[in-house]
């Protein structure tokens, strides 16, 4: 999929929920969704703008260190998007935040 196409998609998801709400654990996994979510390096981007509220995950480190030691078979796919999402899922469900 091209620049273009994400940004137009990730923007019409986004505004098609009544309240978008964001959860990150880095600033810089932040600024990256903002990016696209901006059009990359579109002048202008496609689509809608949408209202996001973005809430960082404090705290959150050991929980989630923990879940990658109970998954060793997911390691080889540490930074993978889905994965990192399903560990985070699991540090959040293991009472860290």
């Amino acid at each position: 999929m091209g620049d273009a196409t994400l940004s137009r998609r990730l923007r019409e998801f986004l505004a098609s929920l009544p309240n978008s709400l964001i959860h990150y654990d880095s600033g810089h996994d932040r600024s990256l969704c903002q990016y696209v979510i901006d059009g990359l390096e579109a002048p202008e981007p496609e689509g809608p703008a949408p209202q996001v509220t973005w809430k960082r995950l404090d705290g959150l480190h050991a929980a989630y260190e923990r879940w990658w030691q109970a998954h060793p078979e997911l390691c080889s796919r540490r930074h993978h998007a889905l994965t990192d999402a399903m560990a985070l899922r699991g540090a959040a469900t293991a009472g860290a935040i």
